[in-house]
């Protein structure tokens, strides 16, 4: 037998039994489907509602003035006396929240013990890599189910690029904080040089929420092109305050981290019309198509 997971949800957060009725047996749901059948034919039939809010305003009118206060045909008893007398101090209290309705998708989780969504990475347990997870989600948490129960939760992150991670999803060898993973970088990059340190510096400045990718191919860089050839490249590109792959490719790409000139200072254009003579460094020089020399 299988339930709908948002009823079980639903009733696990009010705390409520299921009781199914036995396969093809429908006559075991009669005294379930008789409470609808009086609902509909003595409040809905002969009425008409505006909204959402007139339905409610008129069934509780309804229930307070007829329904609840009736001899039931059943027990020839009033409803509503029977529930202040017998059923009310036996009833559990409400939940402080509502149940909060969530969305409903699937993801793979990756190598790296996460599930991508909405342009973030959020962890999931190790255990998991492989497989498809349920993703739930509202406006501001977000669930992840697997065969029914909830593996892990967490809060939506604003955005992008962002990991999310729990440490204890993590496997042992991967397990290491944010800084002690940013401190294995920096090192590598101190190894090269002192201005591929300096430019590593920078980068967690300027791209403080996805440094690493950047970092990663900077690294696999130098195994094309040589310590010293990445190290002079960075210099250069350390001089515009510049962070973008293409940049470095060219520069490596052209060798262009060996010419002896300064790089080159020009007139800002706004200042050739009011005759000011303000000076900016012209990037440029190392995105268009050079040759080798000067």
């Amino acid at each position: 037998m299988e339930f709908n997971q948002d009823f079980l949800e639903f009733c696990y957060h009010y705390q409520t039994v299921i009781i199914p009725c036995t396969p093809y047996s429908p006559e075991q749901k009669g005294t379930v489907e008789s409470g609808i059948k009086y609902l509909q034919n003595n409040f809905i039939t002969g009425r008409s509602f505006n909204d959402s809010s007139d339905i409610r305003k008129q069934l509780k009118d309804w229930m307070g003035s007829y329904a609840n206060t009736r001899i039931h045909g059943t027990t020839k008893r009033v409803p509503k006396e029977v529930f202040e007398m017998e059923e009310k101090d036996k009833l559990q209290p409400l939940p402080e929240n509502d149940f909060s309705f969530f969305n409903r998708g699937m993801r793979m989780v990756g190598q790296n013990c996460h599930i991508h969504f909405e342009n973030n990475y959020y962890s999931v347990p190790s255990c998991l890599i492989g497989k498809e997870v349920t993703v739930r989600w509202n406006e501001h948490l977000l669930r992840v189910i697997f065969e029914g129960e909830q593996v892990t939760l967490h809060q939506q992150a604003t955005g992008a690029g962002n990991y999310i991670t729990s440490r204890s999803h993590l496997p042992d060898y991967k397990v290491y904080s944010q800084t002690e993973y940013q401190a294995r970088f920096e090192a590598k990059f101190a190894d090269m040089g002192e201005d591929a340190h300096a430019y590593f510096k920078m980068l967690l400045l300027q791209k403080e929420s996805y440094w690493f990718r950047i970092a990663r191919c900077v690294l696999g860089l130098k195994e094309q092109y040589g310590v010293e050839a990445v190290n002079l490249t960075l210099k250069r590109v350390l001089y515009y305050q510049a962070t973008d792959l293409v940049t470095i490719k060219n520069i490596l790409e052209k060798k262009l981290y060996l010419l002896k000139e300064e790089p080159r200072l020009l007139v800002k254009s706004s200042d050739k019309q009011t005759g000011q003579t303000g000076l900016f460094r012209d990037l440029t020089y190392y995105t268009q198509n050079r040759g080798n020399g000067v």
